[in-house]
């Protein structure tokens, strides 16, 4: 048994591109012992560097034990080892509070030793419990693909390993490995899939395990088609850059169903690891679909979106926009473009700058009577609101003498009076897009 496990992990540890250092986790039950054992001579061979992490919840009487065990087994095969403490709340959600806990401290520890990826003992078992789980809670293909053999740094060599493979390997070696009581409660939801829901199920079909396994992995690899194409389309229908996020409205709207939910996640991605529940999805594709327009939308606690009628905005907190760079040049004879090139009243313009919008700006339209409010200019104009507080303007005190993209100041402008002609010309790409390389995409 021990060459039919070692094989697999060392399979699957060239597939992920071998990593020279891993963490180990390891809670002392059987399955995270297995893959303590076969790493540690898969590290002697290949030269990895393993360090073993235990962590304790202290939710249980025996926790003590299991993290002795655990440091004194990782002494005798002289490994690194580290014991992570956490609390947990047992006022809610004990298990998803536990599994938060766990991959922080394991992703703590990670990037504290500058090691390449955590290793789980996660089995075939594990998978099927999953994928079960996501089906009863009503998840997509996301939720139905289940763990992936690699992902995000966390790494599970075992996913295709039956359990009753990782006991007779244990039994052969002749290990001992420790027993969590907790998971004999089947008030917990995973553990009466595991003890009640998947023994009937192989009464009935005693492949039943390893069909919901090949299941999740051909529904990932779907999953993952749907993803790739839902990020080359954001690529062609969007524009990202520096924490500004949208996508046009009406080519979404003309896509299938199906598309629009991995578009609506690939955009979330953008700017959270976090992944949405089918209802956000679904709430959020409902109002892009109606005929609703210039609405906020809280998607998630964390993440906004707000809707107009060409855009689909998801707003980030950290935006960086660069408000680029106006340069000068002599006048020609042009009176330029009026997006990126305008010529000037240089006498006017002295002592302008480059700036975003203050309260209290106004602005004089060329050929208005009198001025009005930046806002309501940005307003009249149709520039959607996550646009304005990023837009670049040149300006003289609370005096916008060029809203670049839109339009230049009567108080800027070139007359009769005029003396000294100069060309501005921006140097950057727009909020919405559009770029002295070309027009707005669409």
């Amino acid at each position: 048994m021990f060459e039919k496990l070692y094989k697999v992990v060392e399979g699957s540890y060239c597939d992920i591109v071998a990593p020279k250092s891993i963490l180990v986790a390891v809670s002392g039950g059987a399955d995270s012992v297995a893959l303590l054992l076969l790493l540690h001579k898969l590290s002697l061979k290949k030269g990895i560097y393993l360090v073993c992490c235990h962590v304790h919840h202290g939710l249980r009487k025996t926790a003590d034990r299991d993290a002795i065990y655990v440091q004194r087994l990782c002494e005798e095969l002289r490994i690194p080892f580290v014991l992570k403490k956490v609390e947990i709340n047992t006022d809610s959600n004990i298990e998803a509070q536990a599994r938060a806990a766990r991959y922080d401290a394991l992703n703590s520890v990670m990037l504290k030793n500058n090691i390449d990826v955590i290793a789980t003992g996660h089995h075939m078992q594990d998978q099927a419990e999953t994928v079960l789980l996501h089906l009863m809670y009503g998840s997509g293909s996301v939720g139905l693909s289940g763990m992936h053999e690699y992902q995000n740094k966390i790494w599970r060599p075992l996913l295709s390993i039956k359990p009753d493979e990782i006991h007779a390997f244990l039994h052969q070696e002749g290990v001992e490995y420790c027993f969590d009581e907790t998971n004999d409660d089947e008030s917990y939801m995973r553990n009466a899939i595991r003890k009640t829901l998947i023994p009937d199920m192989l009464k009935l079909y005693p492949k039943a395990v390893e069909s919901m396994y090949r299941c999740a992995s051909i529904i990932r690899d779907e999953a993952i088609a749907w993803q790739e194409y839902a990020d080359v389309w954001l690529n062609q229908n969007g524009f990202f850059l520096n924490g500004v996020n949208w996508i046009w409205r009406s080519i979404f709207n003309g896509e299938n169903i199906a598309l629009k939910r991995h578009i609506i996640r690939a955009l979330f991605n953008k700017v959270s690891d976090a992944e949405l529940s089918f209802e956000q999805v679904e709430n959020f594709r409902k109002i892009i679909e109606s005929d609703r327009a210039n609405v906020f939308h809280t998607v998630r606690a964390d993440i906004n979106a707000y809707i107009t009628k060409e855009r689909i905005h998801l707003y980030d907190y950290n935006v960086n926009w660069d408000i680029g760079t106006i340069g000068y040049a002599d006048y020609e004879g042009e009176f330029g473009d009026g997006v990126f090139t305008q010529a000037l009243d240089a006498d006017k313009i002295a002592g302008s700058v480059l700036r975003f919008r203050r309260a209290g700006d106004r602005i004089h339209p060329l050929g208005a009577k009198g001025s009005q409010s930046l806002k309501q200019y940005m307003i009249d104009r149709k520039i959607d609101m996550p646009f304005r507080d990023i837009w670049p303007l040149l300006a003289k005190g609370n005096e916008i003498l060029w809203v670049i993209g839109y339009g230049v100041s009567q108080n800027a402008s070139i007359s009769e009076l005029t003396q000294n002609i100069v060309m501005a010309k921006y140097d950057f790409i727009l909020p919405d897009g559009n770029s002295k390389k070309g027009e707005k995409k669409k």
